[in-house]
């Protein structure tokens, strides 16, 4: 028999006739000119991504790298409010103490500003205009 290159259509058709179990295996084979151990390749791989779609809850590679490019593109912007607000980002490793000194750093001198530049009666209004502030970063 030679070999023959089956399109993705053909060979969801074929594994389908096999599963529906009308038509012999080798009948089928026949057909569509391919060896019996391509058809039990064919089902078995076509069962594993059956398989694999429940386990993952329905999403596909491609569902998972655009999310991946979401969360990708959140921390890209992220780095760029921190730059248009000139803080310095020091390219280390993420929630190590030298990172989380720069953000802290950076939320002191917003609040250090925040009370300098405006004056409060209450403590609790000064809090408050800074958490809104904050927000709306």
């Amino acid at each position: 028999m030679p070999k023959k290159k089956l399109s993705s259509d053909d060979s969801l058709a074929l594994v389908l006739s096999g599963l529906k179990g009308e038509v012999p295996v080798s009948d089928l084979c026949r057909k569509y000119s391919v060896f019996t151990a391509t058809y039990y390749k064919l089902r078995d791989q076509f069962i594993a991504g059956g398989v694999q779609g429940l386990q993952n809850n329905g999403k596909t590679n491609q569902v998972k790298s655009l999310e991946l490019r979401i969360k990708d593109l959140e921390q890209a912007l992220g780095r760029k409010t921190l730059e248009d607000c000139d803080v310095a980002l020091l390219y280390s490793a993420y929630a190590t103490p030298e990172y989380n000194a720069h953000i802290e750093r950076f939320f002191r001198t917003l609040k250090e500003e925040e009370l300098y530049y405006n004056l409060y009666e209450t403590y609790s209004e000064a809090i408050t205009s800074i958490e809104a502030y904050i927000d709306f970063l």
